[in-house]
This record gives structure tokens, C-alpha cells and sequence, in this order.
């Protein structure tokens, strides 16, 4: 089921584990997909599966200095604020929510007095008063769209990645595909065929739970609280009336295949000019799964944009204050929770880094062989038939496809693209 790594780079490993996919796909000798005799033979599947012991992967304790990347090549092509896109190559530029002058200079860790200003700041308070995005706004895709759309009149006729496949999503279901191989949690989302190479990711209606801010927890709903407080703190422009923003990247996984993510960022740096996330932990103890797992899960959430480094904001979880900000570069948060020091976690794969840009590789192209193999209509097709199927890594991560009968109410679809 695994194989060995050697001295060899994390880039070779990329470029092995993408060629055992490429015919899988059905994308390799012909862009238009599985042939139509091929499709109704197997259209009256209803589900398909590809078990866990197809997945290889490199040796658990394998850690290079420079971990694999999640794309050949990925680029920042739009921005998206209050329904308004900004192409990359516009004069035009939204209102970025910029990092204050002493949080900017806390990167790369230029002086720890510039973190003096918040520490013991509340981040407790005005909770009661926040209110979450509703779920159609989180799980839309609409910013995707716009940008497709426009991207299109520029070019005149043409289809946008036209023979390839584009899967269309909000960054974070592809971070839950990734992070289900690090957990005992079934995944489940909704995965629909619009035609002509494109596939949508949406949420799976039917798995919400109220946790997090709607939980009916109090301490819950504070600690969720404080990651948005801690934006607050930090940033220039965090202002209620702005709404979120939202960068568009277009990420590259083959030559066939390819990410077209949404992904809302919390603040951006006018000195370095980059993005930076934000996250709000309790002290950190890398021994300890849960603090390994939201590493992971962060290193892998800031890895799906082109260029992000990270401020970790530490509070007392008892009363709410900050009590640290800590800088990290990808690199750097990859080390601290992906070294030889900390002991082997073989229930989890060690969270090691390499393998989860390894499942994200078989994790999608597998998903991407299975719908494109059991959908009626081919990329070429003039008038296709949307499909949804719902896809399951279950808890022993096996990936499981079925396919519904109709296309959810809440998976959202332009009217331009019907």
C-alpha cells in the first residue's frame, strides 16, 4: 500500500503519482472523456468506489526541506468584494482588508514590540452579537462564475479550458477532502456535472450540523468568535459593510485537470505584498493530535493560494485575551509540526505534509475519473445534462461516488451557464 521514499525530490514524487492518473481519467489520448457506448454501459451505476489501498504513498517519516506543492503552477487571476470582480490585469483594485502597520511588521519577524499593542486585548467580546455567514454564502461559487464569464468575452468565442477538466469550488471542501485522511470522520460533498469540463463542488445539505458559531455551547461559540475577533484586532479595513474578499486562483494539478477556487482571505500585507492568515489557537503542543491536525490543516489551507504566510494568535481560552502573535512562513509552520523530533503518529499518517499533497492528487483525480466516467454527457456535448453525485471518503478512506437522481436545490448554477 506504501511505498518507500529515497533521497529522491518531493517534485518527483509529484510527477510519479500525476502520471499514474493521467489514463484513469480518461482525459489522456482524447479530450473528450469516456466514449458515449462506454457511458451507457455504465450509467445505470449508481455507485462507484475506489479503495483505500489504490492510494500510495511515500514513508511516514519522509521529510524533505522543501515539501511538495499542490500545483504545477497556480496564479492569483481575480479578486471578488460585495459582487464586484477585479480581474487581475484592472486598473481597478478592491479595498483589501490591509494588515495595521505594527501587525504587517510583526512578519518575518521584523520586531516582537510590534505585537505589543494587542496582547491582552478581548477576544471574547461582542460575541453575542456576531453573526455567521449563511451557508449559501459560504458555499457559493458565484465569484468562480463571474470570473469565467468575463474571462470568455475577453477571449471571443472561446470556451474557457476548453478539453480539460475545471473543478469549480470554495477552497475549503477541497481542505476537507484533504484533511479526511487525517481524521475517523466520514467527508461527504456534492460534486455536480455541469458540462463541457466543468465540475461544481458544494456542501452536502444533508451532513449540516450546528457546531461552531451556531452551536449551542457557549464556550464553543466564543472560541469560533475569537479567530474573527483577532481579524479585527489586526486589520485596517475589517469593516461589517465591506463583506468578505474573496481571491480567485486558478491552480494547475496536470495538463488535463485543473482548480478554479474561491478562497476568502483574511488580511494582506502592504509591506510584503502578500496575503496572510489569520488563525486564533490556545497554546500549542505539537505532541498533541488535535494541535497536529490543525497545523496540518492550515499548512494545507495556505498552500492552495499562490503566496500567504500566517500570524498565530494565542489566547488564554479561560478569559479570551491574546496573549501571543507568533509569524510563520510555509516553510516554517511545516517544520514545527513535521520533524523527527515529535513522536510518530502511525494512526494518522504522521500528519505528514507530503502525504496529504499526495491525497490531494489521488483524491481528485480519482474523484474526477468516477463522475466523468458515470455522467451522461461528454465535455463536448452542446446541451449537457447536469449530473450530481454525492462523494463519500469514508472512514476508511475509501471514495465512494453515488450518483443522485436530480442536482440539489442548493448546489448554485448561473443562469448564463444553464
Amino acid at each position: 500500500m506504501s511505498k518507500t521514499s529515497d533521497s529522491s525530490t518531493a517534485s518527483s514524487l509529484e510527477v510519479h503519482l500525476l502520471g499514474n492518473k493521467l489514463n484513469s481519467l480518461g482525459l489522456q489520448d482524447s479530450p473528450h472523456g469516456p466514449s458515449k457506448q462506454r457511458r451507457k454501459q455504465q450509467s445505470g451505476k449508481r455507485t462507484v468506489c475506489i479503495p483505500f489501498s489504490k492510494f500510495e504513498h511515500s514513508d511516514l517519516d519522509y521529510f524533505p526541506d522543501d515539501t511538495a506543492d499542490f500545483f504545477e503552477g497556480c496564479e492569483e487571476v481575480a479578486t471578488y468584494q460585495n459582487g464586484y470582480l477585479f480581474m487581475k490585469d484592472s486598473s481597478k483594485k478592491p479595498l483589501y482588508p490591509c494588515l495595521q502597520m505594527f501587525a504587517a511588521l510583526i512578519a518575518e519577524n521584523r520586531g516582537p514590540k510590534n505585537k505589543l499593542p494587542y496582547i491582552g486585548c478581548d477576544l471574547y467580546q461582542g460575541h453575542e452579537r456576531y453573526k455567521p455567514l449563511p451557508s449559501s454564502e459560504l458555499d457559493s461559487s458565484i465569484a468562480c462564475f463571474e470570473y469565467i464569464k468575463k474571462w470568455e468575452r475577453r477571449k471571443i468565442s472561446k470556451s474557457f479550458n476548453s478539453g480539460k477538466v475545471t473543478i469549480i469550488s470554495p477552497r475549503h471542501h477541497v481542505v476537507d477532502l484533504v484533511m479526511a485522511l487525517f481524521h475517523d470522520d466520514e467527508v461527504s460533498i456534492i460534486c455536480t456535472n455541469i458540462g463541457k469540463g466543468k465540475l461544481i463542488f458544494s456542501g452536502d445539505r444533508s451532513k449540516e450540523e450546528r457546531n461552531g458559531l451556531n452551536s449551542k455551547n457557549s464556550m464553543t461559540r466564543k472560541i469560533c468568535y475569537s479567530g474573527f475577533a483577532l481579524e479585527d484586532k489586526l486589520t485596517t479595513s475589517h469593516d461589517e459593510r465591506m463583506g468578505p474578499f474573496y481571491s480567485i486562483v486558478e491552480g494547475k494539478i496536470n495538463e488535463r485537470l485543473s482548480l478554479l477556487l474561491r478562497c476568502e482571505m483574511d488580511a494582506y500585507n502592504p509591506i510584503f505584498n502578500r496575503y496572510t492568515e489569520l488563525k486564533c489557537f490556545t497554546k500549542l503542543n505539537v505532541q498533541d493530535t488535535a494541535h497536529r491536525r490543525k497545523l496540518l490543516k492550515t499548512w494545507v489551507q495556505i498552500g492552495l493560494i499562490p503566496d500567504s504566510d500566517l500570524i498565530i494568535g494565542t489566547r488564554d481560552t479561560q478569559v479570551g485575551q491574546l496573549e501571543d502573535l507568533t509569524w510563520y512562513s510555509r516553510g516554517s509552520l511545516y517544520k514545527k509540526f513535521n520533524n523527527p523530533s515529535i513522536a510518530r503518529n502511525n494512526k494518522y499518517l504522521n500528519f505528514n505534509a507530503n502525504i496529504a499533497v499526495e491525497w490531494c492528487f489521488h483524491c481528485i483525480e480519482s474523484i474526477c475519473d468516477l463522475v466523468m466516467k458515470n455522467s451522461l454527457s461528454s465535455p463536448d456535448d452542446p446541451y449537457p445534462k447536469y449530473e450530481s453525485f454525492k462523494v463519500i471518503v469514508d472512514k476508511s478512506h475509501n471514495i465512494i461516488v453515488k450518483k443522485l437522481t436530480k442536482v440539489p436545490r442548493h448546489v448554485q448554477i448561473p443562469r448564463a451557464f444553464r
